[in-house]
């Protein structure tokens, strides 16, 4: 596991014990980055020299050195690119510049990006950093807060992934020790360590200390800050001032000394509108030191002290005078804290436990779900295509972190996946498709998906696997023209949309931007391979719901009865849209001719069309009565149970999901030869093929009327074939496709692009 960590705290040497604690886990290869130096208010903190043991530290140049929010690593795209984490693990805000490069570059990289905050108040950011935050939090897999307040700051600004509290940095016991030997005899000696401003309460503690301890206590503080002289006039003011030492800041070699003299340890914090105690580092070392620890109510002061201290109100000077005063009293509860504190830092607060937790978290965020954006128009079960994506995504949502880029997805799908909804133009057809793959695009890469899956030439980005459902370079020409009966608009739209998915399909499906063909049926296969050479060809075939489409007798009573049908009487099927294509008219002809000869047969048509054209032709056919306009049907599987024959001449089809519904519901096929058709129609049975290339329409129409007719004056074979293709339908399930498309998912996902 490779783990690039960005980090100006590592500048300073005392923070890099965890590092060593983290480079020391099996298979961990650590490379940290840190600035040559950063400018904070009124000194430079440079980098700290001393060994890496086990891990690589770097520096890179950083762009607007000392500005919090604004500066950032140019090099670090570089450096991601040379080094290829799995694991990029950013320790600054998500609202600062710096964070969102590393997790772009990061994210570019196909690395999980895992970000540390401290922030635990819920304010409102300004622009840009508010859509600096956005866009990191949307390329974040693993947040880790400081606190419980900046968990529950995170989950309402939306966060929705994994976030675990963590300190940024725990304490090494062997230099955070309690005192060896028996104290010598003194007075009690309270102390605080840390900056001298007001949210830090200072003032609150000199209160208190003048208030409830005893005369000859003393007050050690250690630090600076603004308010220093204020402080000392406050000390002086009631009486303290000679009890009362200020230090200034101590070096780190002369701090640990100075802590472990301490008969108590204060932090008594303030909150205040723009600020509250994040975490109260000074609290463990003073633990891990073997002293009693006093501390405010504010901020993640109680959850860190929890039963091994003493918490008050903050501001209040009464209650923290008489905890004092308590603590002074009882030398034997000074002694029980300060063991119960040592071991409460033991058991959470070390380098080695903030090491391993650290590590956990990164192993969690490589073991999560493969990512998978699927890109489609639609998604839901009223279409063909439409239907085989929502299948997948019922199947493949437990194993896959999937987030879906389409214009629409059923209500029943969204708290499986994240939808990134893409809002297009109704029509014309060429500038849906224009405008779908142009606002997709910027959608797809923000999704930092481990794969990314296409449902055809749809987004102008690189893809792994595209679900070939029509190649639209190897449609036949009869099959793409739209028949003379529909407008002049109508195929001028129909033209222009197969020109620019044509153009879409050579941009999309180059080798250098495509790892993988899934395609429906062996023939789309052939077809894809043959329009594009140079990407692997997978077929993954689409599927039925055998469940849903069984023969169901009672379901067939009551659907003719409701369309005032005989059970006697001979019922055809054709279901889809596009009905030029699909042969609707041919299929009215062939009603009425099947009728002319004395074997009547019924003819139901499920799907969107110009019903009133096609109207007009049964009428002229004199089968007006015999043909039946269903409209679209959510519940279509009630009428292919209760039909008796499906028919759909289409000219082209790759894979075509109506006739695998119309087996598994025992009906005899009466089709064209199209792609997978004859899976189901084959060695004489299953139902007849009619041939429409290079055939008149008058001629399909015959051909059409005699298995019509035939199959109306022989029950029992049309009850045989249909039975032959129910058993050859069951091997096409929805399980067996979602299977075979997530089988390439792992493989494709088991070698990085």
């Amino acid at each position: 596991m490779r783990v690039l960590l960005v980090s100006r705290a590592a500048l300073v040497a005392s923070y890099r014990p965890k590092l060593e604690a983290i480079a020391r886990h099996p298979g961990v290869e650590l490379t940290v980055v840190v600035p040559p130096s950063w400018r904070e208010p009124g000194r430079v903190q440079r980098h700290e020299p001393g060994p890496t043991p086990g891990y690589d530290l770097v520096t890179e140049r950083v762009v607007a050195n000392g500005s919090f929010h604004t500066h950032w690593y140019p090099g670090l795209v570089r450096r991601i690119r040379a080094l290829r984490p799995d694991v990029v693990h950013i320790e600054e805000e998500p609202y600062n510049f710096a964070t969102l490069h590393a997790a772009r570059a990061a994210a570019r990289g196909g690395a999980r990006v895992v970000v540390f905050t401290w922030q635990n108040l819920d304010r409102r950011l300004p622009p840009p950093f508010s859509a600096v935050e956005r866009a990191t939090l949307a390329r974040t897999d693993h947040l880790v807060c400081g606190s419980r307040d900046a968990r529950d700051v995170w989950r309402a600004r939306g966060f929705g992934g994994p976030i675990t509290v963590l300190p940024q940095v725990g304490v090494d016991p062997s230099v955070w020790a309690p005192a060896v030997g028996p104290r010598a005899a003194r007075p009690f000696t309270v102390g605080y360590v840390g900056r001298f401003v007001t949210a830090k309460g200072v003032d609150t503690l000199v209160r208190a200390f003048a208030a409830g301890c005893p005369a000859d206590a003393r007050l050690v503080l250690l630090g600076d800050g603004p308010q220093r002289d204020e402080l000392v006039a406050l000390a002086r003011e009631l009486g303290v001032g000679a009890r009362v030492e200020v230090t200034g800041w101590l070096g780190s070699d002369a701090l640990p000394a100075s802590v472990r003299d301490l008969d108590a340890l204060v932090l008594p914090s303030r909150t205040t509108p723009r600020w509250k105690e994040q975490f109260g580092r000074v609290l463990i070392e003073a633990m891990a030191s073997g002293v009693p620890v006093v501390g405010s109510d504010s901020g993640e002061i109680p959850h860190v002290i929890g039963d091994a201290g003493v918490v008050v109100p903050e501001g209040d000077v009464l209650a923290l005078g008489d905890a004092l005063g308590a603590l002074a009293a009882d030398p034997a509860r000074r002694e029980t804290l300060a063991r119960a504190g040592r071991d409460r830092v033991e058991h959470e607060f070390t380098q080695a436990r903030v090491a391993d937790a650290t590590v956990a978290v990164y192993r969690a965020t490589l073991a999560a779900r493969p990512r998978v954006t699927i890109v489609a128009h639609e998604i839901h079960d009223g279409g063909g295509m439409e239907a085989a994506m929502a299948e997948l995504v019922r199947r493949a949502s437990d194993e896959f972190d999937i987030t879906v880029v389409a214009a629409a997805v059923d209500p029943g799908l969204r708290d499986s996946v994240r939808w990134r909804r893409v809002r297009t133009p109704a029509a014309p057809l060429a500038l849906r498709l224009a405008v779908f793959g142009a606002l997709a695009a910027p959608r797809v890469r923000a999704s930092r998906a481990d794969l990314v899956h296409t449902l055809g030439a749809i987004v102008p980005t690189p893809a792994d696997l595209a679900t070939v459902q029509y190649c639209h370079a190897r449609v036949p020409a009869d099959a793409r023209s739209a028949a003379a009966e529909v407008s002049r608009l109508h195929r001028l739209n129909a033209a222009l949309a197969h020109r620019a998915s044509v153009a879409a399909e050579r941009w999309c499906y180059q080798p250098s931007r495509l790892r993988r063909f899934a395609a429906v049926s062996p023939g789309v296969g052939e077809e894809v391979a043959a329009a594009y050479p140079g990407v692997p060809v997978t077929v993954t075939p689409n599927g039925v719901d055998t469940a849903r489409f069984a023969p169901d007798a009672a379901t067939r009573a009551e659907v003719r009865a409701e369309l005032d049908t005989d059970d006697c009487d001979t019922v055809a099927l054709f279901v889809g849209g596009d009905w030029a294509r699909k042969g609707l008219a041919p299929t009215i002809v062939a009603i009425g001719r099947a009728g002319a000869a004395g074997r009547p047969v019924r003819l139901w048509v499920a799907g969107h069309g110009d019903v009133d054209r096609y109207r007009r032709l049964a009428r002229d056919c004199g089968v007006e009565a015999q043909v039946t306009f269903l409209g679209f049907r959510a519940d279509r599987e009630r009428y292919f149970r209760g039909a008796d024959v499906f028919v759909l001449p289409t000219r082209y089809e790759t894979f075509c999901i109506a006739a695998f519904e119309a087996a598994t519901a025992g009906l005899p096929l009466v089709m064209t030869p199209v792609n997978d058709v004859g899976a189901l129609v084959r060695d004489g049975t299953g139902g007849v093929l009619v041939d429409r290339e290079g055939v008149s329409d008058d001629a399909l129409a015959d051909a059409l009327a005699d298995a019509l007719a035939d199959y109306a004056s022989e029950p029992v074979r049309r009850i045989a074939d249909g039975a032959a293709a129910r058993d050859r339908a069951a091997a096409y399930t929805w399980d067996a496709s979602a299977a075979s498309v997530t089988a390439v998912y792992r493989e494709l996902l088991a070698v990085r692009r």
